[in-house]
């Protein structure tokens, strides 16, 4: 297997809601061809949004994460910006523990 995704669709909207991909064999380009085949399904479906979700910072070649930008761009996506991720923490206590465990494990 060379790529790999989860497609949630729900009325006339479809999400990507995660892929994967490896790099070995990634020339064939694999991730294009079950992005293409996700649209597909979704336009069949009735669907007339497909949501790529999210690419953090501007589209520019200096940003780490441009490859997707240019990936998404590839599919002629309509960009929109949203305010960004949030998290609520409901346990402050656990989420301390959390964080310092993770600062020396990770």
């Amino acid at each position: 297997m060379l790529a790999g995704a989860i497609e949630v669709i729900q009325g006339d909207r479809a999400w990507y809601a995660y892929g994967c991909s490896k790099s070995r064999g990634r020339e064939h380009m694999a991730n294009h061809l079950l992005q293409w085949v996700m649209l597909c399904a979704a336009m069949e479906q009735g669907c007339a949004i497909y949501d790529f979700r999210g690419v953090e910072g501007r589209p520019v070649p200096d940003n780490p994460a441009f490859g997707q930008h240019r990936f998404k761009q590839g599919f002629a996506a309509h960009f929109v910006k949203y305010v960004g991720q949030m998290d609520l923490e409901l346990r402050p206590g656990w989420c301390r523990l959390i964080r310092l465990v993770q600062k020396y494990l990770l």
